[in-house]
């Protein structure tokens, strides 16, 4: 359990090694993390979203037609039920510019991180193309 009254640095020596949201892979020396707040998904002080005071994620919603939009307020880290903001957008190009502004005044330098992982989950959303031709004989 992460104390809020304690430090980042102190916080993240303690759970840097022991989180249960740490992911290894074979012959990858970076580890990675799936905790939320954390944009890029590497276990790292400036990406951990658990000892950050203020902290961003983006995610799809269950029916994929909203991007979803948390954030975490830095004043009320104290209180971690009242502590987040939900916002949420349209699954559109759109969504990457409005996105941008709503995350520009909370963490600037995400503010390309953001617009990276937008983009990727209304990429994902989708319909692949078929991009192999049938074989004519």
């Amino acid at each position: 359990m992460v104390v809020n009254n304690a430090s980042s640095e102190l916080q993240w020596q303690i759970i840097r090694k022991n989180s249960a949201f740490i992911r290894r892979q074979r012959g990858i020396n970076k580890h990675f993390s799936r905790e939320k707040f954390n944009l890029k998904g590497v276990n790292s002080p400036r990406f951990n979203g658990l000892i950050n005071k203020s902290a961003i994620d983006i995610s799809l919603d269950a029916a994929k037609k909203e991007l979803v939009v948390v954030t975490k307020k830095p004043k009320a880290s104290q209180t971690p039920a009242n502590s987040t903001v939900t916002t949420k957008f349209q699954n559109s190009a759109r969504a990457v510019n409005s996105v941008k502004k709503a995350v520009e005044n909370l963490k600037p330098e995400f503010r390309g991180l953001t617009q990276r992982r937008v983009s990727q989950l209304i990429r994902s959303t989708k319909p692949r193309k078929n991009t192999r031709r049938a074989k004519t004989e």
